[in-house]
């Protein structure tokens, strides 16, 4: 028997993570919609890979669309996938790079709005 994710993550807040191309934003705004209809709560947009290379603005507009907050920008940073391919995370092996102040800037931003810590445990699926 198939659980859906629904069924699994009754409270399960969604974060919705598009990149600045308006094709991403269309996949994006259809996993949003797949999300609320299973009754989902929409927390926010962050947009990754921001920057000269594949441009800014995609997060902006999904959020508006989704009618939920923009969360944050993650730039396209190389020092993000060296430090990822390293196994170690930005933000403490950077903490200083603008990347890393970005990621805590949009987890703080995330903790804020769920009033912070835990609300529940997950059940166990065996």
């Amino acid at each position: 028997m198939s659980i859906s994710l629904a069924q699994l993550l009754p409270r399960a807040e969604v974060l919705v993570v598009t990149t600045p191309q308006r094709v991403a934003q269309e996949v994006a705004s259809r996993a949003a919609a797949m999300a609320q209809k299973t009754n989902m709560k929409l927390i926010g947009v962050v947009e990754n890979m921001s920057g000269d290379v594949f441009g800014r603005g995609g997060g902006d507009r999904l959020a508006e669309e989704l009618d939920v907050p923009l969360l944050g920008r993650v730039p396209l940073d190389p020092l993000l996938r060296e430090c990822g391919d390293a196994g170690e995370p930005i933000v403490s092996a950077e903490p200083d790079s603008e990347t890393a102040r970005e990621i805590v800037r949009i987890a703080e931003a995330i903790d804020a709005l769920r009033g912070g810590g835990i609300v529940k445990s997950l059940p166990l699926v065996g």
